[in-house]
């Protein structure tokens, strides 16, 4: 086991040493996400992984309903542009508040347990710390029950542009109530 600090160190450093050593998945469980994702993610060099799957979290009657669609889309638009190799999934987990960055290589993991969200903040610039744990049964089990709460499944291209076109427009009529000069 291995102690992060961004104090002494970086979570973004220690985030792409791991992902460098390559593997089949890498698993991102984050509430929060950087809010320019496309800029946050050319911090980082994915050509090791095969695999990418994000679980966040996209509340109803929230006002990350605004935020998170665009968020959510890059993420996905990223990899099909950026990485075509690279398999994208997002998942959903309303109840969501751990964040864990877990590397699977050949049906074994590898993880950092943190309180850094997937922002530049909390790679970066927060006093955060976390460990790096080498694979382990309840690494296994802490996976496992990370997937058995999914309560959304790989939200497609389709309803994240839909959800986007949705919070425009919101945003849009809100600003004619607020101020009718619109």
């Amino acid at each position: 086991m291995y102690i992060l600090s961004n104090i002494t160190g970086s979570h973004h450093q220690d985030l792409q040493r791991l992902i460098d050593q390559g593997g089949d998945r890498l698993l991102i469980t984050s509430p929060f996400l950087a809010s320019d994702v496309t800029s946050f993610l050319d911090g980082f060099h994915f050509n090791a992984v095969k695999n990418i799957e994000l679980v966040t979290t996209f509340k109803a009657n929230d006002p990350e309903q605004l935020t998170k669609p665009k968020q959510l889309l890059d993420f996905l638009e990223y990899f099909n542009a950026k990485y075509p190799k690279v398999k994208a999934k997002v998942h959903i987990d309303n109840s969501l508040h751990g964040k864990i960055y877990a590397l699977t290589k050949n049906h074994e993991h590898q993880a950092i347990i943190t309180s850094a969200n997937f922002t530049k903040n909390g790679l970066h610039h927060n006093h955060e710390w976390g460990v790096l744990t080498p694979h382990s049964d309840h690494l296994d089990n802490l996976i496992d029950e990370i997937y058995e709460a999914i309560e959304f499944r790989e939200l497609t291209l389709t309803q994240l542009r839909k959800a986007v076109m949705f919070a425009e427009q919101y945003r849009s009529q809100s600003k004619r109530i607020i101020n009718p000069a619109f």
